[in-house]
Formats: C-alpha cells, sequence, structure tokens
C-alpha cells in the first residue's frame, strides 16, 4: 500500500511529454522539474495512442469519446474500493473481518474493471479495425510503462 501511495503522488507531480521517434514507435519523455498537469498527461497520451495505432482523424473522434468514459467508470470503480480501505485504516485497528473485506473490495473492483474492459472493447471493434484497435490498446498500456520505467531511472546530476 506505502508503495502504491507512493507511485501516486510521483506519478501525479511528474510532467509528461510526448515526443514522436524517427521510428514507428514514439516515444515518452518526462519533463523533470515541472508540475504534474492531469490535461497535459492525458492529452500526452491520446497523442501517443493516435501515433502507435496510426488513428485518422475520423477514427480518433469516435474512438476517443469511449475511451474517455471506459477510464472515468475505471476510475470511480477503483475510487470507490480504495475508499473503503480508507475507511477501515483510519484509526490503525483493523480487524481480520475489515482486512478480508478490504481485499473481497479490491478483488471485487478487478473483476468489475476486467468486465467494463471486456465490454468497452466490443464497442471499440464496431469502429476500429481489429490491428488498430490492438495497436491502440498497447499502446494505452506501454504509455504508463515507459513512464514507470523512466520514473525509476536514477537522477543523473
Amino acid at each position: 500500500m506505502k508503495h502504491l501511495k507512493f507511485f501516486i503522488f510521483t506519478f501525479f507531480f511528474c510532467c509528461v511529454s510526448v515526443i514522436s521517434s524517427a521510428q514507428n514507435k514514439p516515444s515518452v519523455q518526462l519533463a523533470p522539474g515541472q508540475k504534474f498537469s492531469w490535461e497535459e498527461y492525458k492529452t500526452a497520451k491520446s497523442q501517443y495512442i493516435v501515433d502507435c495505432a496510426k488513428l485518422s482523424r475520423k477514427e480518433s473522434e469516435k474512438f476517443f469519446p469511449l475511451y474517455k468514459e471506459l477510464y472515468q467508470k475505471k476510475r470511480y470503480i477503483n475510487s470507490n474500493a480504495r475508499k473503503l480501505c480508507r475507511e477501515y485504516s483510519q484509526d490503525g485497528n483493523i480487524t481480520k473481518q475489515e482486512y478480508l473485506s478490504m481485499i473481497d473490495s479490491l478483488c471485487q473492483a478487478k473483476i468489475d474493471i476486467a468486465n467494463l474492459e471486456k465490454e468497452y472493447v466490443d464497442k471499440f471493434k464496431k469502429i476500429l479495425p481489429a490491428e488498430k484497435l490492438y495497436k491502440a490498446l498497447k499502446a494505452d498500456e506501454d504509455f504508463d510503462s515507459e513512464i514507470l520505467k523512466q520514473m525509476q531511472k536514477p537522477k543523473q546530476e
């Protein structure tokens, strides 16, 4: 839990920018020393997905409203699970039953998110060709993965 809190704290105070490389796959770069902007992050991630999947303007206009809707719902599910964990954790005296409830809540959130993702993948299939959809979903994962790698690199002074 401490690692998750550290990650969230660190992540939200990093600025994300996307720089296209000369190759087919764009690169992800953190801009050191700048405050994190959630809007800049979302814009950079969207552009990264567009670049990796080579989405046309028309495809992007259909894809991103659904994509944003999916992520709002995922955030809501995760938020509710974390809220329960925070409620139990406030006084520091957590019972065995409360731990079991927190575990069940977190597991249920993962199941709910998996079901939600499946539902939205079916919707995405109706608007994007299979290859572009695969590349868009992979880019979504790769973007955050690349940021994590950069955050773990030791600072060069």
